[in-house]
């Protein structure tokens, strides 16, 4: 009996009716596998611009993979997918995408299925939003307790020792000015250590003299990393203000221009002369004297190098001298580099700042966006007139009949300046600003035309208050109101309109830069 059972038993098993035990075989049932990333990060965009990977699902196993459900974790992210039924070796999408916002963001996506690893789960890294804006606040600046500025536009940039992510000083309270160009910061940087640019020829250390209608700078040109817009500006050449290393400024630069007409001409080479740690300048320009300073351009024009702003002071001998675009004071914002794959952040900035009431106001915080027309928040309206400037960064306004080429759109001053004998000035405040009585508020009108002359606004209305009345406590931060549009006064530079902050309040102005399609020299626009 007991051969013929394992007779039998040998027979079952040779004709595959009975699996062997205890050891597995051909006859395992088939079973799912589920294979995904176990992380997916994203890159830094600009805020608020989606970013969209797609996580590839593959089934590994023998027998169908069955999603019963994807979830997500993480407010910045969402999910679609075609996930239900995987056969054996096939695949499935979720596509994930990630908004960023000014913070880093994380998140994890779970997917549950019949697989024997479920749920599977994805971490998800999404890194910190680069904004296409620096926030700008018209503010009673450095100084209080001491004295209060008035209509000054500031930012705040962290500087760094080049090279180096640690060694880097954030300053506050940089006034930004679309009448210059380039980075200048008053010394000393705390620990943010520059290192001085000096003359390819002599090695000599190279300073700039800049000339302001009311006052100049000094200091040294000197390297630095630059935070700014998000990211990180290495070497950036910087003009280093009030330094031990420059001295005394020579003559020429500590005399007015002979087309200014100053009592006085200080030099603003301290915070307490400026109201500002620094100047920030968003002009028009590339570099601040770009091809007319640079010494190729000089040796065969040297009749130009007396107006050169760059100097090298052998033995204490200042003399004018040429000097590399990279060397020059950058403009910033021409160096950024391009958002999110669209086009690049550097061919103009747009100021937006609301209205303010005559009244005034202690605050205001407004946007300097970088690039015209390449993100959806710094479009260049149809509506808006651009006017093209001259070749010295000029347009032309007209007030009271009076044609005045040499005049500019300048948010680094701090009232609308233009001469008129018929409006009294002010008796305590040294003529700077105007004092108009019976009214003491004029209403005037004036109107702005591109250098070409083809393009023409309409009547730009504005309205000047007695300043006696407006800054009634010039030196007490504590009732201060730092944001005064109706704040003018005379310009004392001949042919000349200054619209200042206040012509910003309530407009958005766009700054394009001289390499913007159209405009050789730049061009200002706005509604």
């Amino acid at each position: 009996m007991k051969s013929l059972i394992k007779v039998l038993l040998l027979a079952l098993l040779s004709a595959g009716l009975l699996s062997a035990c205890g050891g597995g075989g051909s006859g395992t049932a088939p079973s799912p596998s589920l294979s995904v990333a176990t992380s997916l990060s994203f890159a830094a965009q600009t805020v608020g611009v989606p970013s969209i990977q797609v996580l590839t699902v593959t089934n590994t196993g023998t027998g169908a993979l069955l999603i019963s459900g994807i979830t997500l974790t993480g407010a910045a992210f969402t999910q679609t997918n075609n996930c239900t039924s995987v056969a054996p070796a096939a695949t499935c999408a979720v596509t994930v995408t990630y908004t960023s916002s000014a913070a880093a963001q994380t998140g994890s996506l779970n997917i549950a299925s019949n697989a024997p690893n479920s749920p599977a789960i994805v971490t998800l890294n999404g890194a910190a939003g680069l904004t296409n804006f620096l926030p700008v606040t018209a503010s009673v600046g450095p100084l209080a307790g001491l004295n209060y500025s008035v209509n000054v536009l500031y930012a705040t940039i962290t500087v760094c020792t080049p090279g180096s992510t640690t060694a880097c000083t954030t300053i506050p309270n940089i006034q930004v000015d679309t009448g210059s160009v380039g980075l200048r910061l008053i010394s000393p940087l705390g620990t943010a250590v520059p290192t001085p640019i000096t003359d390819s020829t002599t090695t000599s250390p190279i300073f700039e003299c800049v000339q302001f209608v009311d006052g100049y700078t000094w200091g040294s040109m000197v390297t630095l990393d630059v935070q700014f817009g998000g990211q990180t500006l290495s070497n950036v050449a910087v003009n280093l203000l009030g330094d031990a290393a420059a001295g005394a400024a020579p003559a020429d630069c500590a005399t007015a221009p002979t087309n200014i007409i100053a009592p006085t001409y200080m030099n603003e080479s301290t915070v307490v002369a400026l109201g500002a740690n620094g100047i920030l300048g968003v002009g028009n320009l590339l570099q601040d004297c770009e091809v007319g300073c640079t010494p190729a351009f000089l040796t065969s024009n040297p009749q130009y190098l007396p107006e050169s702003p760059y100097y090298v002071c052998p033995a204490g001998n200042c003399v004018h001298t040429g000097v590399a675009l990279a060397n020059q004071a950058n403009n910033l914002a021409a160096l950024l580099n391009a958002y999110n794959n669209v086009s690049a952040d550097h061919n103009g900035i747009m100021i937006d700042l609301p209205a303010a009431p005559n009244t005034g106001l202690s605050s205001l915080e407004g946007k300097l966006f970088f690039g015209i027309n390449n993100q959806n928040n710094n479009q260049l309206p149809a509506s808006a007139k651009t006017y093209s400037l001259s070749y010295s960064q000029t347009l032309s306004t007209t007030y009271k009949s009076s044609v005045l080429p040499n005049s500019f759109i300048d948010s680094g001053s701090n009232g609308l300046f233009f001469d008129d004998p018929l409006i009294p000035t002010c008796a305590d405040l040294a003529d700077q600003f105007f004092c108009p009585s019976n009214p003491d508020t004029l209403s005037l009108s004036a109107v702005i035309q591109s250098s070409d002359a083809t393009v023409t606004s309409g009547d730009i209305a504005f309205t000047i208050g007695n300043a006696d009345t407006l800054l009634p406590s010039l030196y007490d931060p504590s009732t201060a109101l730092a944001v005064q549009p109706t704040l003018g006064g005379p310009l004392g530079l001949t042919g000349s309109f200054d619209w200042g902050l206040p012509f910003f309040y309530g407009r958005r102005v766009f700054v394009l830069f001289d390499n913007y399609p159209g405009y050789g020299n730049g061009a200002i626009a706005f509604e």
